[in-house]
């Protein structure tokens, strides 16, 4: 047999690690205890809480990149729709000021301002628009700008003079920076889409391996989820009860009013110790040899398979959670 702290092979009969030192239960007590353990039919509780770990760091790392993708998508969506925005101070009645906003799609120049009431931007004159989200710019002309500059009626010369001034340099310097600028949001958003094909491989990824634990069929399906994971981890980690036991007393509904903010502030801990532990190869090889000997001892029950699957879905795991790119990333 194999010592559960170093691996090291040592006779069925020791009764300590030549290696390492560590007690070591011999294996016909092991049998005898994997036996009684599993008359009624329980899985191995040390099995159940290396699979339970196991997905729950997956739940975990899913949960993660589903918000980071959907944080890159928005970015995305913003970056492109108001590539290039640019925006300026005036002076309106009275000394009062207000913004100016120019815009470029690559192509045309816009332009639009506040209105007194809420802020809302809205165009002027009478040439071509686009629309974004609830805010409208017209396509700069000779008449676009003639019509800003009207719009200041009310105010003295000296103002509307400082006004007309203002506007135009405004506008001056916008169409000096506005195409490096968008060129350079440009090379943003292509950085962003690929970290966003990064993440999203990396979430397929997650999901396989997650379908795959969840296929070992130890958990009942209306409990394959973040909240009910969490519940069942630490249940099982800091009770001596069954899972079984856990499962009927797991009130979905309960625990998700009780554990958003916990999971919110857990998530990152629990990635970042499976990110360590995948890294700790002797860590990795007991947990290996552990679930290799169970499924060895209960070779003619119909534990056996699980146990093997419960190995083979945590080794790759962990390997994919030692490289992945995304995992750690704070997006």
């Amino acid at each position: 047999m194999f010592c559960p702290n170093c691996g090291y092979q040592v006779n069925d009969s020791a009764n300590f690690c030549q290696k390492c030192g560590t007690q070591i239960q011999p294996i016909h007590n092991v049998q005898m205890a994997s036996q009684n353990r599993n008359a009624d039919g329980v899985l191995n509780c040390e099995a159940i809480k290396i699979y339970l770990n196991n997905i729950l760091t997956l739940e975990c790392i899913r949960n993660k990149l589903k918000a980071n993708l959907e944080e890159i998508s928005q970015k995305i969506k913003y970056n492109k729709g108001w590539n290039y925005l640019g925006e300026y101070k005036l002076f309106e009645l009275a000394g009062d000021l207000h913004n100016i906003y120019f815009f470029f799609d690559g192509k045309s120049y816009y332009i639009a301002t506040d209105t007194e009431y809420g802020k809302q931007i809205v165009f002027y004159g009478d040439s071509s628009w686009v629309k974004h989200g609830h805010q409208k710019f017209v396509c700069i002309n000779d008449n676009s700008i003639k019509s800003m500059i009207r719009w200041g009626t009310h105010t003295t010369f000296f103002e509307k003079q400082r006004y007309t001034q203002t506007l135009l340099e405004a506008y001056e310097d916008f169409k000096q920076n506005a195409p490096l600028m968008y060129q350079e949001n440009l090379i943003k958003i292509d950085g962003m889409s690929q970290t966003l094909a990064g993440i999203s491989g990396e979430l397929d990824k997650a999901n396989n391996l997650l379908q795959r634990a969840y296929q070992v069929n130890i958990i009942p399906l209306q409990f394959r989820n973040l909240y009910a994971i969490y519940y069942l981890h630490e249940f099982i980690g800091t009770s001596r009860e069954s899972l079984s036991t856990a499962l009927l007393h797991c009130d979905l509904n309960e625990i998700k009013t009780k554990l958003d903010k916990i999971i919110a502030q857990q998530r990152e801990i629990i990635i970042q110790q499976a990110i360590i532990a995948s890294q700790n190869k002797q860590l990795l090889q007991q947990h290996k040899l552990q679930l290799e000997r169970l499924s060895s001892i209960e070779s003619n029950t119909s534990h056996a398979e699980q146990y093997a699957e419960i190995a083979a879905v945590n080794a790759e795991t962990c390997a994919w959670i030692s490289l992945a790119s995304y995992i750690d990333k704070r997006i």
